[in-house]
């Protein structure tokens, strides 16, 4: 049998016939009228760099605070919310605690603990091995007391100190009480002070990178180079740096470079309870 060909009605009839059932099952609903033709699309532009998905963070302490009241001048014309750690009874403690909080940033005390060997450079209200809880707690009391607005406690030293699980319980238990945070600046591996302070419920955060050993400014970028590196691996990375003039120089070149890279400087309470389990050790 041979087929007939389809008239130019039939034809119509038919494509109108087809669209009207398209419409049905995409709106489920009667056919309305026929929607505008749309625009050819644009071809997508390039960005300049991806964004992230998800930044990563940086938080950074500036340590030793309280000796040099024109250090702080350096540390607040920083691009950042950057941390400074005061140290505790000296002749500038005081003032530059307060000067730092009214300018908005975190304070810490920078809670000396005796070293492993020389306890050269450990400074006034220092907690030393064999000092009872009691003792502890009313040294504690004291240096805090000389670092007014201090929200949280990182330690000066104390490689021996923080392997003493007693010390730092009857440390922890002071800052629980007070509402304080801990950062651990990890001065030896077998530091038992963040550990006490995840049991005993104190908030708190582990260095990772310290950045100036060397005052060398090659070395300085380097380690905030590797920061930065550790906090895109793992989301957040914690530094300790000194108010030095090269580690000052290399952060005011560093710090606004960041966005490009995917990465924002962050306050050290954004770090806290965010510690990966390898901290410190990179």
């Amino acid at each position: 049998m041979i087929k007939k060909p389809l008239t130019l009605a039939a034809i119509i009839a038919l494509a109108v016939l087809i669209t009207s059932c398209g419409k049905r099952e995409e709106g489920g609903g009667k056919a309305g009228p026929a929607a505008p033709p749309r625009p050819a699309a644009k071809p997508a532009q390039k960005s300049a760099r991806p964004i992230p998905a998800k930044w990563a963070a940086i938080a950074i302490i500036i340590d030793d605070m309280g000796n040099n009241p024109k250090e702080l001048d350096d540390v607040v014309a920083l691009p950042g919310p950057v941390a400074v750690a005061v140290l505790p009874l000296l002749r500038y403690s005081a003032d530059t605690a307060k000067r730092a909080e009214a300018k908005g940033l975190t304070v810490l005390l920078h809670l000396p603990m005796q070293p492993e060997g020389n306890p050269e450079g450990l400074g006034p209200g220092a907690l030393m091995s064999g000092m009872s809880p009691e003792d502890i707690d009313n040294i504690l009391s004291g240096d805090l007391a000389s670092v007014p607005g201090a929200e949280g406690v990182n330690n000066h030293m104390g490689s021996l100190l923080t392997e003493d699980k007693a010390a730092m319980d009857a440390v922890m238990s002071g800052l629980e009480s007070r509402k304080l945070f801990f950062v651990d600046s990890l001065t030896t591996a077998k530091s038992e002070a963040w550990r006490t302070a995840e049991k005993d419920g104190v908030p708190f955060a582990r260095r990772d990178v310290f950045l100036d050993d060397s005052p060398d400014e090659a070395y300085i970028k380097a380690q905030f180079a590797r920061l930065v590196a550790i906090a895109k691996r793992r989301g957040i990375a914690v530094a300790i740096g000194h108010p030095r003039p090269m580690t000052m120089k290399a952060l005011k070149e560093e710090i606004p470079g960041l966005p490009k890279q995917g990465v924002r400087l962050v306050n050290i309470k954004d770090a806290l309870n965010s510690a990966a389990p390898d901290a410190g050790r990179n």
